[in-house]
């Protein structure tokens, strides 16, 4: 007989989505730098959605897996939780539980009000810096700037690029970015003369786009302001800002002599502090203090080398966190199925048997499962049968 799955919000998952959120997120600040330095970049991307995706699934997911192995742990981490959280606030009395929903119902209301508050507060927000980015830059043309255009033509053939790019020659930009998801605009402040430098920063921002670096910000901007209240989801966002930066830079000074790279170290130092405000795109230097772009500059001007033992370590723990991520997410269902009788309020008010085909029963209290494919029916037999 095949059970339906179906996932539900309870104080029990909610709870473990935050301390597993919490765990990845310490894991990840205390392991960022090694992998940005490693250049282990989409390793740290990856594992940082991951992160996000742990505390954003809230959710648990009622699944019944017949397996001794799964009993026993979901038994044990339901004892620690019994043990180092309030008993009153995670218990599985079903009872009791609604009790305290319906004694907290009101402050919910308030705390879901101020939630959708923060969350129109911010797209409003973010409308508005969109609207003035648009009229600060709509009447600016395209450039025609001969030694731009010559420039753009050397890069889009050395990336193989095919299509069309707007280049924005202005002295109201203060940092150059890129904007588009389909068709890529280049924003650049007048201040640059050089060619080389030129060639790099418009170098750059192209592999933002061919990265789909835009699209990863946007989803990541759309997550942040959904969960506006939780400041680790921010932190391990500018994890993947970050390492979308040093993978272009990775990526730019390849081929780069060590003259050549100094140049281009030269220009993010050059522009680092500047306070450039941009809409959903990719700056080419993001708002850093000096010790995080002195440690991105030591990336590509003195790179590492890595080892095999290094990409076997790395590849392991990102293995590992894959894992345990999953497992953190069946251990919330598995723990929240194995509860016998005796660890809820059963009585013939609030519970009842169903019989199955083999003649077995399943045990349910407030309409919730509580046991399945019980035989000894000691304790239970005042409950009515349906």
């Amino acid at each position: 007989m095949t059970e339906d799955i179906c996932m539900t919000i309870t104080i029990y998952s909610v709870i473990f989505s935050f301390l597993w959120g919490s765990i990845f997120f310490l894991v990840l600040m205390c392991v960022r730098r090694y992998l940005l330095r490693h250049h282990a970049y989409y390793i740290l991307i990856f594992c940082s959605l991951f992160a996000i995706f742990r505390f954003i699934f809230i959710f648990d997911i009622n699944i019944n897996l017949n397996s001794n192995l799964f009993y026993q742990i979901g038994k044990g981490v339901t004892f620690l939780l019994k043990k180092f959280i309030n008993n009153s606030v995670i218990q599985f009395n079903y009872e009791n539980n609604w009790n305290i929903l319906t004694q907290i119902f009101g402050l919910f209301h308030l705390f879901f009000y101020i939630w959708i508050i923060g969350i129109v507060s911010l797209i409003f927000k973010s409308l508005v810096q969109t609207i003035k980015f648009m009229k600060t830059y709509k009447e600016i043309p395209q450039s025609k700037n001969p030694t731009f255009l010559k420039i753009l033509k050397c890069v889009k053939s050395d990336m193989n690029f095919r299509l069309d790019v707007r280049i924005i020659e202005s002295e109201y930009v203060k940092v150059p970015f890129l904007c588009g998801f389909f068709h890529p605009t280049i924003y650049l402040n007048t201040c640059f003369h050089n060619e080389n430098e030129i060639y790099s920063v418009i170098y750059h921002e192209l592999t933002h786009f061919v990265k789909h670096d835009n699209w990863l910000k946007f989803f990541l901007y759309c997550i942040n302001i959904f969960f506006w209240w939780n400041p680790m989801i921010r932190n391990i966002s500018e994890n993947i800002y970050d390492a979308c930066e040093y993978r272009c830079d990775q990526i730019v000074t390849k081929n780069m002599s060590s003259i050549q790279k100094i140049d281009y170290a030269s220009i993010i130092n050059r522009m680092t502090g500047r306070n450039a405000s941009t809409p959903i795109g990719v700056t080419l230097v993001t708002k850093l203090n000096s010790d995080c772009v002195y440690h991105r500059l030591n990336t590509f001007l003195y790179p590492c080398k890595i080892r095999p033992a290094i990409r076997v370590i790395i590849t392991s723990a990102t293995g590992l966190m894959i894992v345990l991520s999953l497992l953190s997410i069946l251990l919330i269902s598995q723990a929240n199925d194995f509860f016998t009788p005796a660890d809820a309020s059963i009585t013939s008010a609030n519970s009842y048997l169903i019989q199955n085909e083999t003649g077995s029963y399943d045990l349910y209290c407030m309409g919730e499962l509580i046991d399945t494919n019980l035989t000894d029916l000691t304790g239970l037999s005042g409950l009515p049968i349906k």
